[in-house]
């Protein structure tokens, strides 16, 4: 018996910080980082401040040491109405893409 061929690993045709992607929803919505942290949600003020920051770190760097955590990735799906899931695979395959070009 032989065994099953294994699929061809999925490469993306283009990568990009997800910083990038965050950018791009919130010019499409008209939305400022501080409308975006309101929008992630929080108990109290400070709680928004610290996203507010997180997203301005976000735009600011496009380091692929930079890992984007699965709470703010749930936030922000949260904010745009998609799974937090989306945010983690942009940001896996930036840090990906950018290994495979080293």
């Amino acid at each position: 018996m032989s065994a099953s061929p294994q699929p061809a690993k999925r490469v993306p045709a283009e990568v990009f910080p997800v910083g990038s992607y965050i950018q791009e929803e919130m010019d499409e919505r008209g939305w400022s980082s501080a409308r975006l942290a309101l929008a992630m949600g929080g108990r109290d003020s400070d709680e928004i401040a610290v996203n507010q920051i997180t997203i301005e770190l976000l735009l600011a760097v496009d380091d692929p040491k930079l890992l984007l955590g699965e709470k703010t990735a749930d936030k922000l799906g949260l904010a745009f109405g998609v799974s937090g899931k989306l945010f983690l695979g942009l940001d896996r395959a930036y840090r990906e893409g950018v290994a495979r070009e080293r």
